[in-house]
């Protein structure tokens, strides 16, 4: 099958592999969005508005291709936070690859599907105990502003946003990350 794609699309995968990563103003804008939209409805049921997702996003880095791809923001102490993975298997893998290079601790709260898809990429997920005793520590405004209801015996912690609602979410990470918590006495980290 010969399939033929835009100089867009090749200009930015190309990119995507020097560089290692994108941002917003580097992508299709309409195309990242709908990526997005798609697999958080069909992740969660529900998706942010166009206007919160470029709002959101300017400082995100996209790592993998515009049909699918990882993102993170880099956070004060130099830590890299994920913010969503969303589109085809083949951007996503490139973007796991691409981020799994980066030296600095990773981490990040996910739908389960996503959670199980990270471990399967090399991430690792925390001990539920290590979630009950730290979601309290860490502000809201780490979360998007959501108010932390519960955490469930998986770790799984039930948040709720003004504008999505209700959504359970998993506490994920590369190696460097829970190196850095068990250095910081946080015990066995990892479940």
């Amino acid at each position: 099958m010969n399939q033929k794609f835009s100089d867009s699309y090749i200009k930015a995968f190309v990119n995507s592999i020097q560089a290692g990563y994108l941002t917003v103003d580097q992508l299709d804008s309409d195309k990242a969005y709908d990526t997005f939209k798609k697999s958080y409805e069909d992740a969660t049921g529900q998706a942010w508005s166009k206007e919160k997702f470029i709002s959101r996003s300017g400082g995100w880095r996209f790592y993998g291709t515009q049909d699918g791809y990882i993102t993170v923001r880099e956070q004060a102490s130099g830590m890299l936070k994920l913010t969503g993975v969303a589109g085809k298997p083949f951007g996503i893998m490139a973007g796991a690859k691409a981020l799994m290079k980066e030296s600095v601790p990773v981490w990040g709260m996910v739908s389960k599907d996503i959670a199980d898809l990270a471990m399967k990429l090399g991430f690792k997920s925390a001990d539920p105990q290590l979630v009950k005793q730290n979601i309290s520590k860490i502000p809201s405004s780490v979360f998007g502003g959501a108010k932390v209801k519960d955490v469930n015996p998986d770790g799984g912690v039930v948040f709720e946003y003004a504008d999505i609602g209700v959504v359970t979410k998993y506490l994920v990470g590369n190696d460097q990350y829970f190196s850095l918590l068990q250095s910081q006495g946080q015990g066995n980290a990892i479940q």
